[in-house]
């Protein structure tokens, strides 16, 4: 990785750009590049990122529903890095679901963020009274709408999954990654970053060292 290199983060769907607290250094810290923490604004002190003010040509490293905006937005990606992301979510998810959590926000937004926190595996993750129902609401739109299947050929890609995630099967990220792009383990559930920070690290060092 080139000290030119721009690096975006892309955080999931209910969660914030510490996410990637665990991960920037044993992934970043041997590398030089100039790094941009998108937000996605589903909390109240973290306003929503302009799509257009991010750098073309970068390596985009995406969360969960990250991977999606990223596979949407990037613009002529030099690589993207979905961690438990998914290039369509309605393929393996009913959309009466995410229908039943739009309702369950407006009526109580952190009780079922914090379970779905729970479900992901990081039941402890921040402050639920930050959060932005409204945003929450447009994340969940974004779930039910978009579908980027045609783009994953378009740029290498390296998906990392695991077969204990409760929120994105395992037989879904083989489905939706090219088997050569994929990379599984065990455990970890949907939280990989915080999880298991020194295996994703690990595996997207090699990918990046290894790009022309």
């Amino acid at each position: 990785m080139s000290p030119s290199t721009d690096v975006v983060l892309v955080h999931g769907w209910a969660f914030d750009d510490s996410v990637w607290n665990k991960l920037h250094q044993p992934l970043l810290g041997p590398r030089t590049a100039t790094v941009t923490n998108v937000s996605l604004g589903f909390f109240t002190d973290r306003p929503a990122a302009d799509p257009a003010s991010l750098p073309a040509d970068a390596i985009w490293i995406g969360h969960s529903l990250g991977a999606l905006w990223a596979l949407e937005h990037a613009v002529s990606p030099r690589a993207i890095v979905a961690i438990n992301g998914f290039a369509c979510f309605h393929a393996f998810t009913a959309r009466q679901v995410l229908g039943l959590m739009k309702r369950n926000i407006a009526r109580d937004a952190p009780a079922q963020i914090r379970a779905f926190w729970s479900r992901a595996g990081a039941a402890d993750y921040t402050d639920a009274g930050r959060l932005d129902g409204a945003r929450l609401a447009s994340g969940l739109d974004w779930l039910a709408t978009w579908d980027a299947r045609t783009k994953v050929a378009a740029t290498p890609v390296l998906a990392l999954a695991a077969a204990d995630d409760a929120i994105v099967p395992i037989a879904a990220s083989r489905s939706q990654w090219p088997r050569n792009s994929l990379r599984e383990r065990a455990d970890g559930g949907h939280v990989l970053p915080l999880t298991r920070p020194e295996w994703c690290a690990a595996e997207i060092g090699a990918f990046l060292d290894a790009l022309p």
